[in-house]
Parts: C-alpha cells; structure tokens; sequence
C-alpha cells in the first residue's frame, strides 16, 4: 500500500468516522430497545447464552449450568415468543467473566460486551503492530480496526454478542509472544484459547512441534488454573456434564446451523447429511491433509514469520469440528499479512475484493451452505502459494546432494 503522505489524513478521518458511525449505531440501538427487544429484532443475536450464563453463576447455581432446563429457564426473559435456546457450553470460568455483565441491565450490558469487542480489535492491532508489515506504518492502524470491524463475519461476531474478538486477541499475543521470544506470554495467551479448544488445542500441538517448552509449560500452568477456577464455579465434575452438553450442542447444529459452518466437517455434511459416516469419514481425510502440509510448511519455513502465521488462521478454522462464519473475522490478519505479497498497485482492489467476499454470509441461508467457506479455503490457498519456498531456499536444499554426488 502506498505509503505517499498526500492523503495522510485521510488514513485517519475516515476511519474514524466509520468507528463513531458505528458505536453510535450501537447507542442508538440499545437506547431505543425495550429490554431484549428493538426495531431490528432481538437485541443482542446470541448475547442471551453468555449474559444468562453469568446470571446462573450470580445465582448460586453455577453446579446447575449444564442443566438445559435451568438455561432455558435462565434466557427465556430474553426471547419473548420465540421460545428459543442457544446453548451456553463454554467452560464454567467463562460464565463467571460474565457475572459483572449480568450485575448490569440487560442493555447497558450489551452495550459494554459490545464496546468491549471492540475495544479488543483495537487492542489486537496495537498486538500486532510489531509483527504484521502493514501495521508498522502507523497511518493504517486506525484503518486496519475499521476494516476489521466492518468484514461482515467479524462485524456480525461483534454486535451479536459473540467473543470472536476476544479470541483474536489472545491468538494475537501467541503470535507477538512467540515471534519477540517472549514465550511465558505465547504460553498464557495459548492458555487462555484453551476455553476455545477447537482452537486452542491445535494451537498447542504446533508449539509443542516447534519445541518451544517454555510456551508450553506457560499455557498448561494457565490452563490448569482455569480449569481449577472453573471447578470453583461449577465444582470438581464440571468436564462430566460440560462434554454431555458438548455433545448436545453438536447435534443441534448438525440440523439448524450447517449452512453457517465454516470447518471441512460442516462443508461434508452439508453435501452428505449432518452425522453422516461417509462426511465424517471425509472430514477427517481432509482435515489430516491440511495438517500434514502445515507441518511442511513449518518444517519448510522454520521461522515463524507473518506469512506462516497467515497459513495457521484458517488450517485451525477447516480442521476444527465446530468454526461458524463469524469466527472467519480472524482471517483478516491472515489477509493482512497476504497483501504484501502482491504488487502494491494492486493491493486495495484484492483488500476491497476480499473484504466483499465476507457478504457472501447473507446467502447461506439461501444456499444451504455457507459461501464465507470459500473465502476461508481461498485465503489458505494464498497463504499456501505465498509460504512456498523460494528458488534460492530450494537451492540450498540441493546443495548437499549435489556435493555428495
């Protein structure tokens, strides 16, 4: 991207504008709601799962969490005719974050998660400035938050009540841990995605493949604390009736939410039938092919730079069982890090390109299945022909067969 200073102020009005545009929007919004009702619908989209979660917990009812009748009972203020679920399966310290928010309205304790997510995008580009090129020319900060927020599957996370920020931010701080060997960091922020496991385990295997030990022993230490701390909400057999309700929770999207996955099981058994054999079969398949050439591309490129970083976002988003088209709102860093491997000419068109391709997401419902999927392959595809080596790395592979010969 031009670095020109002609248009300086315009990196920084212009976003800016959008960023009030859209936190007004919010205001007016909840402002103009009556309790979990306003003129675009339900206030808040899935906020009732996490909001009602921490009430449970403010309750005293936190070894009732997993009960789907207490949460029924716990979101049922918030759904008025709809008579709906989502069900809370997070582990139980997460539900305990959320027991100052349920202190709260229930609006004003939307309008704080909402500014909160965004404060977190904020706080994600500052993360990533010193490791992601775009980023280390200051007048695209700003720019880079309102292009983050406003990608559709990130801007939807964001004002629908989901942590889709939240967890790009602590993968953030992996990436910054690791990269400025600062590995206690890596390994706290690595734990904390562990609340997130498709995520976060994954995650963790790869660092343990690159032998980063302290990173490692940092993101087991947090993740036994939290698991302790998740104990003292929920008692010490919490994990029991959390995988029962997991497991509950998967079968209901294997029916209603299919067209929202993102993940190479979503995609099979959109095709062949949700808890199909032969989709399973495939995912697996298909899932153990991504892995296997990230492994290459580690081994191939054994620094872990930005363009490494850009192929890990959506292998971790394909492979997972459970990924659904907000959680495609990290792969912006993935495409920020991608862009300056193209000709600077042509940069704002494949950014504006791109950043379109996220509306796809409004013709899932429409097309059974969900078009921000391609976008997750593409953007794999890029980062796949972006890590390959270069001739002279390839060269110096040779060499010592060539000397030996």
């Amino acid at each position: 991207m031009t670095q020109a200073g002609g248009g300086s102020w315009r990196w920084r009005t212009y976003p800016l504008a959008i960023l009030v545009a859209i936190v007004a929007a919010v205001v007016l919004v909840v402002v103009s709601s009556d309790g979990a009702s306003s003129l675009s619908g339900r206030l808040g989209g899935d906020f009732p799962e996490f909001y009602a979660a921490g009430q449970i917990v403010a309750d005293g009812d936190g070894d009732r969490l997993y009960e789907v009748d207490r949460q029924v009972e716990a979101q049922a203020r918030y759904w008025g005719e709809e008579g709906s679920l989502i069900l809370f399966a997070y582990p139980p310290v997460v539900a305990a974050t959320y027991r100052v928010l349920a202190l709260l309205d229930y609006r004003l304790a939307y309008l704080v998660h909402t500014l909160a997510m965004i404060a977190a995008l904020g706080a994600a580009v500052l993360v990533l400035r010193s490791v992601l090129p775009v980023l280390t020319v200051h007048r695209y900060r700003l720019a880079a938050v309102a292009f983050t927020l406003t990608f559709l599957p990130m801007f939807t996370g964001v004002t629908l009540g989901q942590n889709t920020a939240l967890v790009l931010l602590a993968g953030s701080g992996v990436w910054w841990g690791l990269h400025h060997h600062r590995d206690l960091v890596a390994g706290v922020a690595m734990g904390l995605l562990t609340l997130k496991p498709q995520y976060g385990v994954p995650l963790l295997a790869l660092v343990v493949l690159a032998r980063r030990w302290t990173a490692v022993a940092a993101a087991a230490v947090t993740t036994v604390v939290l698991w302790l701390a998740s104990a003292a909400v929920s008692g010490f057999g919490w994990m029991g009736p959390w995988l029962d309700l997991t497991r509950s929770l998967s079968e209901i999207d294997q029916g209603a939410n299919l067209h929202n996955e993102v993940s190479w099981l979503g995609l099979a058994e959109v095709a062949l039938g949700a808890g199909s054999g032969a989709a399973l079969a495939i995912a697996l398949v298909a899932g153990a092919t991504t892995v296997a050439a990230l492994v290459w591309r580690l081994w191939t490129r054994p620094v872990l730079d930005h363009l490494t970083v850009a192929l890990v976002l959506p292998t971790l988003l394909v492979v997972a069982p459970h990924s659904l088209y907000y959680d495609a709102g990290m792969l912006v860093v993935s495409v920020g890090a991608l862009i300056t491997t193209i000709p600077e000419r042509h940069q704002p068109q494949v950014l504006a390109l791109w950043w379109v391709a996220g509306f796809g997401h409004l013709g899932a419902a429409m097309l059974g299945v969900q078009p921000v999927a391609l976008l997750v392959i593409a953007t794999w595809a890029w980062a796949w022909h972006a890590t390959s080596p270069t001739p002279e790395v390839r060269s110096r592979r040779r060499r010592p067969a060539d000397v030996t010969g």
